[in-house]
């Protein structure tokens, strides 16, 4: 007969439940999937005939405070941001609500999820910025960034070659994996690398490539507290290959030494 734990039952976050007074743009127990496959439908009766067409999804939006600022000024953008830490979700519900923003929706759940609340070639841009390095030998395997992901993110990209996925971190040692990562082949063959820099801020090709993205010129609250430091952020896109359309390309042209923009170079938190 096994003894009965005397371990408490885990307690539900009273933020779970705060959650739900946003029941129009937040979706979360087990409705996250709700409108997978017609996020556009979705957005296109809620934004009405201003919706462009364009989804962006945010993975690891924490409290919105990125979301919110590049949203307001993105009026024809629909924006997903996702993260699995309820409180800063309700944070960020509350702050979407408050600033009227009908473009923006959130959802309660983690990145390695994304094909479980999105379809097939829904998503024009992904965006992770600084998660979690997971930088322990013992959290490694952790790491969002890896194949699995990847390749999940490529099936939720729409088929075309302007969708991307788009990477910053502080983190050198997990910029670096990750390059290494996109180079091999199971990799190589769905993405090519577009952009990589090693000094986000400092580096004019890449700021003068990034100029026409809805996030050019906004931060992530952490990510100024790193350029107060003077600390270098590491960028990095990955370009959805189109089939047929990408023959020849080779993805291992922007390694290199120093610091590179769009056109070459070398190639480094917020958990998803």
């Amino acid at each position: 007969m096994t003894a009965p734990s005397l371990s408490p039952p885990r307690r539900r976050s009273v933020f779970a439940d705060r959650l739900l007074q946003f029941p129009d743009f937040v979706f979360s127990d087990g409705r996250e999937a709700a409108h997978r496959g017609r996020w556009r439908d979705f957005f296109g009766a809620r934004m009405g005939p201003s919706f462009g067409g364009r989804i962006i999804l945010e993975i690891g939006c924490n409290d919105a405070a990125l979301l919110a600022s590049v949203a307001a000024t993105h009026p024809a953008t629909a924006f997903v941001g996702i993260d699995w830490k309820c409180r800063a979700l309700h944070t960020a519900a509350e702050r979407i609500a408050a600033a009227g923003l009908r473009n923006v929706t959130l959802l309660h759940g983690r990145g390695q999820g994304i094909r479980r609340y999105f379809g097939d070639g829904e998503l024009d841009e992904a965006w992770l910025f600084h998660p979690d390095p997971c930088d322990k030998p013992q959290e490694l395997p952790n790491r969002l960034i890896a194949e699995p992901f990847l390749l999940d993110v490529h099936a939720v990209l729409r088929p075309i070659a302007e969708s991307v996925l788009i990477v910053k971190t502080d983190h050198l040692g997990y910029h670096e994996s990750s390059l290494a990562l996109a180079e091999r082949g199971a990799i190589n063959r769905h993405y090519a690398l577009s952009a990589n820099s090693a000094d986000f801020w400092k580096d004019e090709a890449i700021l003068r490539h990034v100029a026409g993205r809805a996030f050019a010129g906004h931060v992530t609250p952490y990510e100024q507290r790193f350029r107060k430091k003077r600390k270098p952020i590491y960028y990095f896109e990955l370009r959805r290959r189109v089939e047929g359309a990408d023959a020849g390309t080779d993805h291992r042209r922007w390694r290199g030494a120093g610091t590179g923009g769009a056109g070459g170079g070398q190639g480094r938190r917020q958990a998803p």
